[in-house]
């Protein structure tokens, strides 16, 4: 579903996300498994710019729960992961894993 998170005017905070080459703009939310050093299990998160967002923060802790969301709620989780990344909130870069570290 192409909605208001795809806009290509859209700037992240996270500044990477927003350099020509990325691979993954605001605009491009892939989810990733990944694992941080200190974890034993790997998690979900959203990549953005040369980072990864943790999903747990937001309620998704494994991919099995997105694929069982509805279409709906997969729009809502979206947008909220959307936001998130477009509006900085203080403290929000502790969500974040350098892609090179997991």
């Amino acid at each position: 579903m192409i909605d208001h998170t795809h806009n290509p005017a859209l700037k992240s905070w996270v500044e990477a996300a927003n350099r020509p080459e990325t691979e993954f703009p605001v605009q491009n939310l892939p989810l990733a498994r990944f694992r941080r050093s200190r974890d034993l299990e790997p998690r979900v998160g959203v990549a953005i710019g040369d980072q990864i967002l943790d999903a747990s923060s937001f309620g998704l802790s494994s991919m099995r729960d997105y694929l069982l969301m509805s279409r709906a709620e997969r729009a809502a989780f979206r947008r909220r992961i959307s936001r998130f990344l477009t509006e900085y909130s203080p403290g929000a870069e502790k969500l974040l894993t350098p892609i090179e570290e997991s």
